[in-house]
């Protein structure tokens, strides 16, 4: 049995879609032998799960998530559609009726809840410097054919690295390697908006490791992946409360702005209370969104952790209705 077999509400959806679609590899090679806790197994039934709940719901405009799911052509792309389809799986899950908003003409937010005057606007906030420059170099590496092997280290976890600044990196790291160089070279990363303006990044060329299937380029052992503070992540989910796009969706009816935080930065490594906890004190009073909610999906789950807090003095017909959705999603009480 292969993947359509395997995972029937997924395999609707990937019908048609080209090879280039992110998941089409990995759907391809599903097979029934796979290992229930094998990584493809556990991540395309997580997908299954999370659609066969969409469509046994059917909310409205369900076919626009399809058409964008189908449209993806780079992990990225899947990892917003997907943010949409996590949230909305697990309102049906819940039980909560709910439609997808309007697209085009009077702004709606993502979802808009059935019962109640209540929209979640979603955003996908992903951001992952080191990621990045990872997967530039190690297209760079791949394209040169060379047996090398590329190390970095910092001392903290970059939210961003500007495309000019990776371009760079890579344009270095690739002349040592066509000069037949070893050796490391450290770049200045300048970051005025983070709590350290400026981070040194040592980008290391070795030989590659004679091991078949060895990185082509590692993060190097020992230095800080582990988060601090978290105030950088803190400030980017914070910031997308002043997109004006979200503001237009917030204005139309009261609405939750829902974050997916799981890849800014490091905010995974936080508890969910904390977090809870940290938006109280970070949220805007005057900000026109009735509450804020991070959530930290994972592709092997069709659920995902969520904190909401609400806006201080939002009327009682909303607060009832966002302590009852806290309620449908298992959260416990809201404030």
């Amino acid at each position: 049995m292969t993947g359509p077999g395997l995972f029937p509400s997924l395999g609707g959806w990937m019908a048609g879609t080209p090879t280039t679609h992110p998941l089409r590899e990995l759907f391809d090679a599903a097979s029934a032998a796979d290992a229930p806790t094998s990584p493809r197994r556990m991540i395309l039934s997580a997908f299954d799960t999370i659609i066969s709940r969409l469509e046994a719901a059917q909310p409205l405009r369900l076919a626009a998530e399809l058409k964008d799911f189908r449209n993806a052509r780079t992990s990225d792309d899947l990892r917003i559609v997907r943010s949409e389809l996590v949230a909305g799986g697990m309102l049906a899950a819940a039980g909560v009726g709910f439609d997808f908003g309007a697209r085009g003409g009077t702004p709606q937010p993502d979802l808009v809840l059935r019962e109640t005057s209540l929209g979640i606007e979603i955003k996908n906030r992903t951001l992952d410097g080191l990621r990045e420059l990872e997967r530039n170099l190690d297209d760079a590496v791949a394209d040169l054919g060379a047996p090398v092997t590329i190390y970095l280290a910092c001392d903290e976890r970059p939210l961003v690295i500007k495309a000019d600044v990776r371009t760079a990196i890579v344009q270095q790291a690739s002349g040592m390697i066509q000069a037949g160089q070893r050796g490391t070279f450290v770049t200045q990363l300048d970051q005025p908006w983070a709590a350290t303006p400026q981070l040194n990044l040592s980008v290391r060329v070795a030989d590659r490791s004679p091991v078949p299937g060895s990185a082509r380029v590692i993060f190097e052992e020992g230095f800080s992946s582990l988060p601090g503070p978290l105030d950088d992540a803190e400030a980017e989910v914070v910031k997308v409360l002043q997109d004006e796009q979200k503001i237009q969706q917030a204005l139309a009816m009261p609405t939750i702005l829902l974050v997916d935080a799981a890849l800014t930065g490091m905010s995974v490594f936080r508890p969910m209370n904390v977090w809870a906890q940290r938006l109280n004190v970070l949220l805007p009073t005057d900000t026109p969104f009735v509450g804020i909610a991070v959530m930290m999906p994972e592709l092997i789950s069709p659920d995902a952790p969520l904190a909401l807090v609400t806006r201080p003095g939002i009327d009682s017909a909303t607060l009832a209705a966002v302590k009852k959705l806290a309620a449908d999603l298992g959260l416990g009480e809201v404030a």
